[in-house]
């Protein structure tokens, strides 16, 4: 089965690219094959997406207070669990940034 991530991920077109070099991401241009040459040579390359209408940013800060008052409720709760999976998906999504 298929993660909300995943999913999203699938239906979401990348608005833009960039390349890593020289300790920064640098956005690419789509012309005389800058991709295909720059991801030959060896840079790090990622997409960048527009934000669907649909979502809600949160900041990681609130993220965190969450799940810290989320273990706070006692594992009994199911809460402690939910807590886990929060915390593994922003590190996650924090270790996709790293090039």
């Amino acid at each position: 089965m298929m993660s909300k991530r995943e999913k999203m991920s699938e239906e979401l077109k990348p608005v833009a690219w960039q390349f890593y070099q020289d300790d920064t991401w640098h956005t690419g241009m789509d012309i005389n094959d800058h991709r295909k040459n720059t991801e030959e040579a060896g840079y790090p390359v990622r997409n960048l997406y527009a934000i669907p209408e649909n979502c809600v940013l949160i900041p990681v800060g609130d993220l965190k207070a969450a799940i810290r008052l989320m273990r706070a409720t006692g594992s009994n709760s199911g809460w402690h669990e939910k807590a886990n999976e929060l915390e593994a998906i922003i590190t996650a999504a924090q270790e996709e940034q790293q090039p």
